[in-house]
């Protein structure tokens, strides 16, 4: 989303069906402000306040989880909500090159 802030043309790329990653709250809202359908945002980041994980899980967005930490504070704030958690679960390699 930030390559893409122009509310005009975040609407043209809905149209032609390309989604979005988010990175935080303020970049949540606008494209759900701009009309991105919430099963084409990805929430990002690697750190993620309540507030942020709270409107995701209302709005039906997908997140993308960095640790088993965030895994087990998503799961318990949907719960919390009453609210599906659509996940995605980042792997990090550990292999040496």
């Amino acid at each position: 989303l930030k390559a893409n802030i122009v509310v005009a043309l975040r609407r043209i790329l809905d149209e032609e069906h390309l989604g979005c990653d988010v990175f935080g709250l303020g970049e949540l809202e606008l494209a759900l402000r701009a009309g991105v359908p919430p099963d084409r945002i990805s929430l990002n980041g690697a750190t993620k306040a309540r507030d942020t994980l709270t409107r995701a899980l209302q709005a039906g967005v997908r997140i993308t989880l960095d640790s088993l930490d965030e895994l087990e504070r998503t799961r318990a704030l949907a719960r919390e909500l009453h609210a599906t958690a659509r996940v995605r679960l980042r792997r990090k390699s550990h292999k040496a090159l």
